[in-house]
């Protein structure tokens, strides 16, 4: 059951990563189009800025959600590489669900937050899209991350240098 898991977030992660790249190069020509038409004196697009920073704080969680499935935030090993294995496995899973409550707590004042959001009918200054759109979507990040971590503490990844029963 671990690999079937495993295979399924490697393919949500190639989904994903696809997602941010393709926002990422969009973003990143529409910008440099709009510093462009800035030098040359012409008129930039007002609106850009705003999706754009938006866009990124998205993208952001996107990635931390994406770091999850990989495994590949920063970590400090000290500790792990000097314990046994099991001992490390162990406390690799406690981790994890500690990172999911965190998470899960972070995701319950985003979500509160985006129901007043909505409430209050507030909107982005220029573009008018709803600020609780942006909020649901970093909601819905850290409830991936709530996930995955869960999963990651039922099936961890599989690590280097691992030994049965021994050091690392």
């Amino acid at each position: 059951m671990g690999k079937q898991i495993n295979r399924f977030l490697a393919r949500l992660n190639r989904v994903e990563k696809g997602f941010m790249g393709t926002v990422f190069m969009i973003l990143t020509v529409l910008v440099v189009t709009q510093v462009v038409m800035r030098k040359l004196g012409m008129q930039s697009f007002s609106w850009l800025e705003e999706v754009a920073q938006y866009s990124y704080v998205c993208a952001i969680f996107l990635g931390f959600s994406i770091g999850v499935t990989e495994d590949s935030h920063m970590k400090v090993s000290a500790l792990d590489s000097k314990l046994p294995a099991k001992v490390s496995d162990v406390l690799h899973r406690v981790i994890c669900v500690i990172c999911a409550g965190a998470s899960g707590l972070l995701a319950k004042y985003t979500f509160e937050t985006c129901a007043i959001m909505k409430k209050v009918n507030l909107k982005t200054a220029i573009v008018k899209l709803p600020i609780w759109v942006f909020y649901a979507f970093l909601g819905v990040c850290l409830s991936a991350m709530i996930v995955r971590f869960l999963l990651r503490a039922v099936f961890p990844p599989e690590r280097e240098g691992k030994e049965e029963g021994g050091d690392r």
